[in-house]
């Protein structure tokens, strides 16, 4: 309100919202009346910084013959005790140049009982104070009250007036803010982009609410009539910008007229629009939780660019192929986000898994930002490769006939990860040392043929069972063997005009020429020792029916041990019966069981050699056994 000079006598500030109606009572900032003219402006600005201004027609105040002018200031009081409005003012002004001889001050309650009166015969004062106590000394209630002041002058008349009502109000506005969070990234990802404020308030006049920086300045403000609504915050400022990374403060506050004021505080609310990222890798492409002590525990290695503000994590072990979690891990298992997870191979019910796995990692932050990752895939496995051998024929016979000559090998094996390497080795069926083998790296050759020659190139034994044993390893270091034997028919060698069947595979009883059982005698063999002499025996019949109009010369022999001639004439306590004769006991043997398999006796003789014909030298102890042989020689 402007007077004639342009100055302004009266101010009133509504924040964003100003009320429908103003009434006012005559009386300045200062508490004066003063007749004259004015005008009322209203003034306000938007948030472009636009301003715009109504303003009223020129308007009189004017007292007129009135005597006395009483004002009150404020218009609500708060005699509460916190020295802020504890007291009304009653100022009043005398028009008239007689004097004043005597005055009554009444204070009535809306009901217009008299709670107060101040009364004195002479002047008025300047003001009359009012601290809101009764005549009685108690403190009045709160309410509504209204003034009346009679005044009588020196020249005898009188006169009464009374004031607009005014209010003694010693409650405080009633406020309450909350936030469920106040970490928070309007970062328009769906998680926490807006900070929920929940107010509660008494009804007031005007509510005013300021959001300020950690520097204490001012980046919003909100103002509301009646009761305060509550809303949320989008992270902008005045201007619709979302304001940088800092800490912040909501404050919410009203006076009411009695200067009764109340506020409401929410502070540290973080705005964070920090990114958030996440790295998750797997060590080991393939792992083996088998307790071998070789890639047992798959590594999991953790990072992410903002440590700070971790409000939950998850890690989780997927099947690539059912996507069935088998395993997580959370901040239960461990407050802070660690920065490696070892895996074990377990489920959650303790058994261990096998298959193509993914880890995957959510982190979850206080300010509603998700980071995700997920490692590759990788395998969990402990089933070793798994492995199978065919051969053919069942019975290999490399004497250059024409019939059965190579044996043909079919390797293979499974596993879920890669082959490191692989073997395929033939041993000697006697001392169990490498008799021929073949190997490789990561890929299995799959077909072989083996022409009988071990790696010196000494060609099989006849009749015999040769043991193989076929081993992998995996890029987990489990390894699988599968054995078997190769079975070696009886092989007929040309030697010129001769042909020849040595046979090394027919056993005796020590120092005896049968084949006993040991139900026979002590020393007796095992019937599947007995067994297998029965069956060489009889291909070797068959081979001879092949070859009718050879005669057979069956010789025996054995293997000397000490070099002498003693041991292949004369019977010893140390080495046994005499080797010459023993073999020739055994090529009968041999030539009696022939002839019970339909061999013509005719065209058999036999001849004990001893030990004068070996094949293996008396120092190569590893090859003794090819020495005790028997041998077919068939002529024409």
């Amino acid at each position: 309100i402007y007077n004639e000079q342009r100055k302004a006598v009266k101010t009133f500030y509504y924040g964003e919202i100003p009320p429908a109606e103003v009434v006012w009572d005559g009386t300045t900032n200062d508490g004066d009346i003063v007749d004259g003219f004015y005008t009322y402006e209203l003034t306000a600005t938007d948030l472009a910084g636009n301003t715009g201004v109504a303003k009223t027609q020129k308007f009189e105040l004017n007292t007129g013959t009135t005597e006395v002018i009483l004002s009150v200031s404020p218009e609500a009081f708060s005699p509460n005790g916190d020295n802020i409005q504890e007291n009304l003012v009653f100022t009043p002004i005398i028009k008239t140049n007689t004097g004043i001889a005597e005055y009554n001050l009444s204070v009535m309650n809306d009901k217009g009982k008299k709670v107060r009166t101040f009364t004195e015969k002479r002047s008025l004062p300047k003001s009359i104070s009012w601290n809101g106590l009764a005549d009685d000394g108690s403190r009045c209630s709160d309410g509504m009250y209204s003034a009346r002041l009679y005044t009588l002058s020196k020249n005898g008349s009188e006169a009464t007036i009374q004031t607009r009502l005014f209010e003694l109000d010693t409650i405080y506005p009633e406020v309450k803010v909350s936030a469920d969070y106040t970490v928070f990234s309007p970062n328009d990802d769906g998680n926490k982009d807006v900070l929920p404020i929940d107010i509660t308030t008494s009804t007031e006049e005007f509510w005013f609410a300021s959001i300020t920086n950690s520097k204490g300045v001012f980046v919003r403000d909100f103002s509301w009539s009646g009761t305060a609504d509550s809303f949320n915050w989008d992270g902008t400022d005045e201007s619709g910008n979302v304001v940088p990374d800092d800490t912040y403060a909501f404050t919410i506050s009203a006076t009411d007229k009695a200067g009764n004021t109340a506020q409401a505080k929410i502070d540290t609310i973080v705005v964070d629009n920090r990114p958030v990222k996440a790295y998750l890798t797997a060590e080991l492409d393939a792992f083996s939780p088998n307790g071998d002590g070789i890639a047992d525990v798959q590594e999991f290695t953790i990072r992410t660019n903002i440590k700070d503000g971790v409000s939950a994590w998850s890690f989780s072990i997927v099947n690539n192929e059912t996507s069935k979690v088998v395993r997580r891990w959370n901040q239960n298992d461990s407050e802070n986000l660690p920065e490696t997870i070892r895996w074990d191979g377990l489920d959650d019910t303790k058994k261990i898994v096998e298959g193509s796995f993914v880890g995957c990692l959510e982190i979850e932050y206080l300010k509603g930002d998700i980071a995700t990752s997920e490692t590759a895939p990788f395998i969990s496995w402990v089933t070793p490769p798994q492995l199978l051998v065919r051969t053919a024929p069942e019975y290999f016979s490399p004497d250059n006939d024409g019939v059965d000559d190579d044996l043909f090998i079919a390797l293979s094996g499974i596993s879920a990860v890669p082959f490191t390497s692989w073997s395929f080795e033939i041993k000697d069926p006697e001392n169990g040392k490498t008799f021929w083998n073949t190997k490789g790296t990561s890929t299995i050759t799959e077909r072989i043929i083996w022409d009988g020659r071990g790696n010196n190139g000494e060609l099989v034994q006849s009749a015999m069972d040769y043991p193989f044993e076929f081993t992998v390893r995996d890029s987990l270091g489990m390894s699988s063997t599968a054995e078997g034997k190769i079975s070696v028919d009886v092989l007929v060698i040309r030697i010129g005009d001769v042909l020849k069947m040595q046979v090394p595979s027919i056993i005796f009883r020590a120092d005896n020429a049968d084949f006993k059982s040991k139900s026979e005698e002590k020393n007796g063999l095992d019937q599947s020792v007995i067994k297998n002499n029965e069956r060489v025996l009889k291909r070797i019949s068959e081979i001879l029916n092949k070859f009718k109009d050879y005669d057979v010369t069956i010789e025996g022999h054995a293997n000397n041990v000490s070099g002498t001639e003693t041991e292949e004439t004369t019977d010893t306590s140390q080495y046994g019966k005499a080797l010459v004769p023993l073999s020739e006991a055994r090529a009968q043997h041999v030539k009696d069981m022939l002839i019970s398999y339909e061999i013509n006796e005719s065209r058999l003789s036999i001849k004990g050699m001893g030990g004068r014909a070996p094949v293996a030298a008396r120092t190569d102890k590893d090859n003794w056994w090819k020495n005790r042989r028997v041998e077919f020689i068939l002529n024409k």
